[in-house]
């Protein structure tokens, strides 16, 4: 789906909203992502919004983070560290725990 920011209008074959979106941080969109996207997929309606920095939190300030949404607002989804610097957290959308695996140049989804 495409969504036209000027007009409020989603461009697509179906207007039911999307279980899960990921955004994957980038150097240009990284503040776009954490901020008016939100509000975008909130009110659309889609159930989950996850974010994943591959640069391990260059960028949003964490390698991973979740959101599902209730009442029409994101709460965020509980994440589990690990010793070694991986960060999971569960999916009930997809039904399966994501995890960002830490890496000496970053992390990997």
């Amino acid at each position: 789906m495409l969504y036209a920011a000027a007009t409020g209008t989603w461009f697509g074959k179906s207007a039911i909203p999307p279980d899960f979106v990921l955004e994957i941080a980038s150097e240009t969109t990284h503040s776009v992502d954490t901020g008016t996207k939100s509000g975008i997929y909130a009110g659309m309606g889609a159930a989950e919004y996850w974010r994943f920095d591959s640069i391990g939190g260059e960028f949003y300030g964490y390698a991973l983070a979740g959101d599902i949404l209730v009442n029409g607002v994101y709460q965020p989804i509980p994440l589990n560290s690990e010793s070694n610097g991986e960060v999971w957290g569960y999916s009930p959308a997809l039904d399966l725990s994501l995890c960002a695996l830490s890496q000496e140049e970053g992390s990997r989804l």
